[in-house]
């Protein structure tokens, strides 16, 4: 019996397949036309491209040789190093809670934090087709970014928005083009195609000057390659004294009997918005599944579902539903100026709809709802009710703080392709927040 070999180096420079695929002389000669650096097809090719993904960048005229000089070192350094970019696993869930704990944005004067954990999964699990990605090196983290996909309407239209969310570089790496890196990070294979870009930021925030670079980047490509950024705002208020919470004897765990009259009531109270996918049944019984049938085992931790979804009855009518997801439990933020620190961690409703004429009633169960965020030790309540005046103008009377972010908007164009969407009243699931 031959014994058996311990993988190296070695065995994979020596295997026939580490050779790169030598190109054709038409390809030389079209990359010669096109004014590639001499050599820059030579790395490219180790970088094992197919060839015919470089005939194709020869027929857009896109990416330009200045774009790919840049993209292919850092290419080359992710082959050169133990630096790697991955889809996350649940074995990084302490590499994921290390670099959001050291990802602070630096605010106005304020340094903000926000933290993940113990499960740092936990929003991206309530996102539609959600992947994660890891930037570590010898298993220490130094980056994340999140994505995810879901089916909307725009202008009563039918299209995909790509949610982008969840993006961080630790201290002590950052100024490195890390960020770039993660950007142009290949997603799963699998993954929808995102029609729309889409991604908040803070007011104020400096740390993320690097988001203006990326718009800054995809607007200077040539010609029809440009792709521009629409900038729109969107807005939260949080319930920030949970003792002002009133429980109502109206409000009852909800069914699976209600589930159609929970479908009428969230459909009727958003429709028309932009980037709002009507609910169905098999959408809110995944969502309230949290998300796949059948009995959790004790390591699986609970983000939001059945147990958390509540309606409001009056004379046996269903009139408002609403879940409260337990988000400070896993999503919070800390906020340090000089001697200052506090923490924010409140619950946030979701999946929230009325009836018409019933904006006391929905008042009325997000009040009970903020009494049951207090039960659970949270700071309070955020709620997205930005186009429910009624509903906001009758909650003026809890205390309260209002959080405006901007909402960068970016259609996904191609020469042979434009997405015509233009955003103008957009929809905001707290998932996304």
């Amino acid at each position: 019996m031959s014994e058996s070999e311990i993988y190296s180096v070695d065995v994979l420079q020596r295997h026939p397949g580490f050779a790169p695929s030598p190109p054709s002389a038409e390809l030389r000669a079209r990359v010669d036309a096109a004014s590639w650096p001499d050599g820059l097809l030579d790395r490219v090719l180790a970088l094992r491209r197919d060839h015919d993904e470089i005939e194709a960048w020869l027929d857009m005229g896109w990416p330009t040789p200045d774009m790919l000089d840049p993209w292919v070192s850092m290419q080359e350094l992710l082959l050169k190093s133990t630096l790697s970019i991955r889809l996350a696993t649940w074995e990084d869930s302490p590499l994921l809670v290390e670099v959001c704990a050291e990802s602070p944005e630096k605010v106005g004067d304020w340094s903000v934090t926000v933290e993940r954990g113990p499960n740092p999964y936990a929003q991206f699990r309530l996102q539609e087709r959600p992947h994660v990605s890891v930037l570590e090196d010898q298993r220490v983290g130094i980056g994340m970014a999140a994505s995810s996909i879901r089916n909307a309407l725009v202008a009563g239209e039918k299209t995909s928005v790509h949610f982008l969310s969840g993006w961080r570089i630790r201290e002590g790496f950052r100024g490195m083009g890390f960020s770039h890196l993660l950007q142009n990070a290949a997603g799963p294979g699998t993954a929808w195609m995102g029609l729309i870009n889409c991604w908040t930021s803070r007011l104020g925030n400096s740390s993320a000057s690097w988001l203006e670079k990326v718009e800054d980047d995809f607007a200077d490509r040539p010609g029809e390659f440009g792709l521009e950024t629409d900038r729109l705002t969107s807005s939260v208020l949080t319930l920030d004294k949970p003792s002002e919470g009133r429980r109502s004897e109206k409000v009852r765990p909800a069914t699976e009997a209600d589930i159609p009259r929970c479908l009428d009531l969230i459909n009727r109270s958003h429709a028309g918005l932009d980037m709002f996918r009507p609910y169905t049944r098999d959408y809110l019984d995944e969502r309230l599944c949290d998300p796949s049938w059948g009995p959790k085992p004790s390591f699986y931790p609970a983000v939001y579902g059945w147990p958390d979804f509540r309606v409001l009855e009056i004379d046996g009518d269903v009139v408002a539903c609403g879940g409260l997801w337990n988000r400070g439990r896993d999503v919070r933020e800390v906020w340090r100026r000089d001697n200052e620190e506090f923490t924010l961690d409140p619950a946030a409703l979701m999946d929230y709809g009325f009836a018409s004429g019933r904006e006391a009633s929905m008042v009325e169960l997000i009040s009970h709802l903020l009494a049951e965020a207090d039960q659970l030790g949270r700071s309070g309540l955020t709620a997205w009710v930005e186009y429910q005046p009624e509903v906001a103008d009758l909650l003026s009377e809890f205390s309260m703080q209002i959080e405006t972010r901007l909402l960068h908007v970016m259609p996904f164009t191609l020469p042979d392709q434009e997405v015509q969407a233009e955003v103008k009243r957009p929809y905001m699931d707290l998932a996304y927040w």
